[in-house]
């Protein structure tokens, strides 16, 4: 109970301190969680629950590496985090908390494959994470925790979609994941977050729709997008800065297309009034922001 208490604690301190920016600190709590679930499987090897413990830790250690885009060192904690899961798998295939650390490994795999450019690799890890949560969803379909991370899978799955060349593909992905989004919000719990997602569902479809030229299709989307993201708008929350910015860049895209380059001027003036930090990019979504904007 003791080493739960306080990896749990150093856990959470870990995940606010990330979300505030606080990189460094972040990252050494998340060591400190890492070495207390260690000492706690060292103590009772044979205990499933610290297994497990050891495993998410694990998993959290290869989110921060990747946010220092650590790949190498992101893709070992996922290694680690995969083996203790899977070993726990074998054992208790029906436990569902078990597959949900087994398919957060997969998708921490997924990413450090994807942000060095292996993006078959990458496809097939998301695939088997896909796989998980589509089964899991089957016994308990409302589920939101599972819910919000199908969406996410959707979105990166249709990232990749994109980089091969298949739009219509990634079009599918997009728009099932639009659909997760809104069905989450109505449900009315965390909606922050969900409506952040369903500004990114919208953003990726205007986006892809102007990659085809297809401008009429692609505005609502991107206006959407843009006016979500602006709602979250939080000067101390600098993602929610490089949100809006990368919406304002793909809409400047969109108006330059269209001719109306008094529109885009204005943009670029309200972009550039923006303090956002663009050397951080805490996830693959805003990794994609920057890249909307040119800087990815």
């Amino acid at each position: 109970d003791v080493y739960k208490r306080q990896g749990l604690k150093a856990r959470r301190l870990s995940q606010v301190l990330m979300d505030l920016g606080h990189m460094e600190e972040a990252f050494e709590l998340g060591e400190r969680n890492l070495q207390v679930q260690q000492q706690a499987v060292v103590r009772s090897p044979k205990n499933a629950a610290w297994q497990r413990g050891l495993a998410t830790a694990h998993n959290w250690m290869s989110k921060l590496r990747w946010t220092r885009q650590d790949w190498a060192g992101a893709a070992d904690h996922a290694q680690q985090a995969m083996a203790l899961a899977q070993r726990l798998a074998q054992k208790d295939s029906g436990n569902a908390d078990v597959q949900d650390t087994l398919a957060t490994a997969l998708i921490r795999q997924a990413q450090a494959f994807a942000s060095e450019g292996n993006l078959e690799k990458a496809q097939h890890f998301y695939g088997q994470a896909f796989a998980i949560y589509t089964t899991l969803l089957e016994k308990d379909p409302h589920n939101a925790a599972w819910l919000d991370v199908l969406s996410d899978l959707h979105a990166e799955l249709g990232w990749i979609d994109e980089c091969q060349g298949d739009v219509e593909q990634a079009l599918v992905h997009h728009r099932t994941n639009l659909e997760i989004s809104q069905e989450l919000i109505q449900q009315g719990e965390k909606t922050k977050g969900w409506q952040r997602d369903l500004a990114l569902a919208h953003f990726d479809i205007g986006r892809v729709h102007l990659a085809q030229g297809h401008l009429d299709d692609a505005l609502p989307h991107l206006e959407e997008a843009l006016q979500i993201f602006h709602q979250q708008m939080d000067a101390e929350r600098p993602g929610t800065l490089l949100d809006c910015v990368g919406a304002m860049a793909m809409m400047i895209r969109a108006y330059k297309q269209l001719g109306d380059l008094e529109q885009a001027a204005k943009l670029s003036e309200n972009m550039a009034a923006l303090n956002w930090r663009a050397e951080t990019a805490d996830s693959p979504s805003r990794a994609r922001m920057l890249a909307a904007i040119g800087l990815g």
